[in-house]
Order: structure tokens, then C-alpha cells, then sequence
């Protein structure tokens, strides 16, 4: 009997002392699975992220470091991907974060998905700081994460791209030299969407599911949760971002129209808000999560003074930061 891994799981970390040891010890602690090695990328990390995931002395830890990052087109955060995908033994490549916690049977419900597909997406959570003083904006999150999921997931559904969070996936590595890698996908802030897309347009299967689902570290503040959505935002024109956009549009455009209109476009409104709201309620219902069911009914409104905050950050702000690296716009 052979002890190659079948599955490698993937983790890049720059600057990430805080939380590597509790995601390693999750990534881990899999059971009823196949055989798994890990592959950890130091990229570029000076707060002692690495030594940390050595103390632990897993037997399957592969510890990648990266020193210096220099690419000409792509972002650091590919360089490190990259870097540990071309170096995975198993058959089956599994992402997720630094900051992550998975399930102990994530490994083996992920690989059982990948029977009938090339790339599973999963759901991701977030989790709270300890003192609870980002407790709204992690509950935002976590309604935009199941949001988000739905409409990749509907998307996919009628035959076009979406996206996928790289907190939570698993594709089969063959997939990864079919697209190209990163050299051929090129310069993305959002190399999960661009590498779903690449998966799209080289003809792969790729399966959604709210099980099982990642927990992962919300913003901390109101100014780091719309820098990570200016980032997002940043990642082009695709089937998602129109389909978001419009969706969006719709909103806003009813609500501007309803002081100057007549009674219809009341109803309209009305009709547009809960038919989103209802949207956002089947799939936080679908991913176990009804106690944040009373957001459904705000979610659409704070992503869009969301946008309108990214926007005049995007103004004021001509650079993105990303991996300990500062991107222009």
C-alpha cells in the first residue's frame, strides 16, 4: 500500500504568527480520509510565522519559505500559490487561509464532491475578534459570504462563469497545468475569481457546496472591511460583476425613483427589495445560518453604500494592499 499523498492542502502566510498554529493544528486533525501532506508558504513573513509552524513538528509538513518577492506581472500572493500547487504530490490540491479553521471531516466530504466534479467551492464563515468588537461587521461577513456563494452557485448553474473563495476548495491539480497556471491566467487581486474563470473557459465542472463550511477571521474594523472590498472589487468585468451590478443597479434606481414616480414605483421598490432580501434568506438558511436571518432584509442597502464607500476610497486611495504589497490602480 502506497503512503503518497492524494490530497496536499495548500496555505500561504505572510505575517500570519497570530493564527498559523490554530489552523494548522484544524488542517491537521482530519479524519476518515485520504492520505494528506500539507504545504505551508512562509512568504516573506518576519513575525515568526514559520518557526511557529515548524514547533509543531507535524509529520506531514511541507514548509515552503519565499525571501523575496520580485515577479513582473503577477501578485505575490500567486507567486506563493504557485509556488506550492507546482510543488503538491497529490492528486487532489485543497486551499484554504492562514487564518482558517476547518472541519475535522472537510478533507473527506471536499474529496467525496470531487468524484462528480474537477473543483468544489465551499462556504465560508467568519469569526468574531475574542473581545467581540467586531461582532456587526462579522455578521455582515458571514451574510455576504452566503451571498456571494448563491449567486456563484446560480450562476454556475446556467452555464456561466463564477467565482470561488479560496478559503474553501479543492480542485484536481491535473486542472491547474490545464489552465496554465497563474503565468497564463495573469496579473488578478482576485486570483480565486480569475482562476475560476480560467477553470470556466477550459471547459472543467465545477460544484458548489454549503457544506462543509470554513470559518475564517472577519475584518477587524469598518476601514479594513471596505479595503478588502475595494480589492474584490478590482478584479474586472465577468458575468458576476455584471450580474452583481445590475442586480445592484435596479436597487438603487427604484429607490432614487420612488419620490418623483407614481404608486408603481413604490411596489416596485418594494418588490425588488424582498425579492433580494428572500434571495439572501434561502441561502443563510441553506448554510445553517438563521440566526442572521434579520439581516437579510439590510444586506442589500450595506452593500451598496458599500460600493459608494469603495468608490471614494478608490479616489482617494490610488493603491491596494495585498500580501505585504502595495499595488497601484
Amino acid at each position: 500500500m502506497s503512503d503518497a499523498p492524494t490530497v496536499s492542502i495548500v496555505i500561504t502566510a505572510h505575517n500570519e504568527a497570530e493564527t498559523i498554529v490554530g489552523t494548522l493544528r484544524s488542517v491537521s486533525s482530519q479524519r476518515d480520509g485520504p492520505i494528506v501532506e500539507i504545504l505551508l508558504v512562509d512568504d516573506r513573513s518576519n513575525d515568526g510565522t514559520g518557526e511557529l509552524a515548524r514547533a509543531l513538528d507535524l509529520p506531514n509538513l511541507r514548509l515552503l519559505r519565499i525571501d523575496h518577492f520580485d515577479h513582473p506581472t503577477l501578485t505575490a500572493r500567486q507567486v506563493a500559490l504557485d509556488t506550492a500547487i507546482r510543488a503538491a504530490k497529490g492528486d487532489l490540491v485543497f486551499l484554504t487561509d492562514a487564518d482558517a479553521l476547518v472541519p475535522p471531516d472537510w478533507v473527506s466530504t471536499m474529496s467525496q464532491h470531487l468524484d462528480a466534479a474537477d473543483a468544489v467551492a465551499g462556504r465560508v464563515d467568519c469569526v468574531a475578534k475574542p473581545d467581540q468588537s467586531n461582532r456587526l461587521i462579522t455578521a455582515l461577513q458571514s451574510v455576504d459570504a452566503a451571498f456571494y456563494s448563491g449567486v456563484c452557485a446560480l450562476l454556475n448553474t446556467c452555464g456561466f462563469a463564477s467565482g470561488m473563495i479560496f478559503n474553501n476548495c479543492a480542485f484536481r491539480r491535473e486542472w491547474y497545468e490545464k489552465v496554465g497556471g497563474f503565468e497564463a491566467i495573469g496579473f488578478a487581486l482576485t486570483e480565486d475569481l480569475s482562476f475560476a474563470r480560467a477553470l470556466h473557459r477550459n471547459g472543467a465542472r465545477l460544484a458548489f457546496q454549503v457544506r462543509p463550511a470554513v470559518a475564517v477571521r472577519a475584518c477587524g474594523s469598518a476601514r479594513e472591511f471596505i479595503r478588502r472590498a475595494h480589492r474584490i472589487g478590482s478584479g474586472g468585468t465577468s458575468a458576476l460583476s455584471v450580474a452583481l451590478g445590475l442586480w445592484m443597479l435596479v436597487w438603487l434606481g427604484l429607490l432614487l425613483a420612488v419620490p418623483f414616480g407614481p404608486e408603481q414605483f413604490v411596489l416596485a421598490f418594494l418588490l425588488r427589495h424582498l425579492t433580494g432580501a428572500a434571495f439572501v434568506a434561502f441561502w443563510l438558511i441553506r448554510s445553517g445560518r438563521a440566526d442572521l436571518l434579520p439581516l437579510a432584509l439590510l444586506y442589500e442597502p450595506v452593500a451598496i453604500l458599500t460600493g459608494l464607500a469603495v468608490m471614494w476610497d478608490a479616489r482617494t486611495q490610488r493603491k491596494v494592499e495585498w500580501g505585504g504589497v502595495d499595488y497601484p490602480q
